[in-house]
């Protein structure tokens, strides 16, 4: 029988992994219109890199959520988040980046509305920890 936090884990996990699978979906959408420009200027160059940075981070989530590790394993307790943080944080800094090049009005409006979003989340998800 799982424990209460064994299932907030497993949401959380599943939440995460739904998350990377959408993210790199977007991202493919957007640099696809990259690969037949004749030229980037500077904020499609920036968001180009921060994807190149995100992919591969994203893609070890998807794969990570289906193996069972040690949960002892230094690689698994720690790095692990790190990598899977930072392939999120570089996707939506890209996303960003490509509204940016847009409008910075739009590019500024979906930084903002993803840190909302990001602060509601992360209060639902203590909440639901705590109870």
């Amino acid at each position: 029988m799982l424990s209460n936090n064994e299932i907030s884990s497993n949401k959380y996990s599943d939440i995460v992994q739904r998350l990377s699978i959408g993210l790199l979906a977007i991202t493919l959408v957007i640099v696809q219109g990259y690969f037949t420009a004749p030229s980037l200027d500077g904020l499609q160059t920036f968001s180009v890199i921060a994807f190149a940075m995100a992919t591969p981070c994203l893609a070890y989530n998807i794969i990570n959520y289906h193996i069972k590790p040690n949960k002892y394993n230094f690689v698994h307790r720690i790095v692990a988040p790190i990598v899977i943080f930072g392939g999120i944080l570089f996707d939506f800094v890209g996303i960003m980046a490509a509204f940016m090049h847009i409008s910075l009005l739009a590019g500024s409006m979906f930084g903002f509305c993803s840190l909302i979003v990001a602060e509601l989340y992360t209060k639902s998800h203590r909440s639901s920890k705590e109870q």
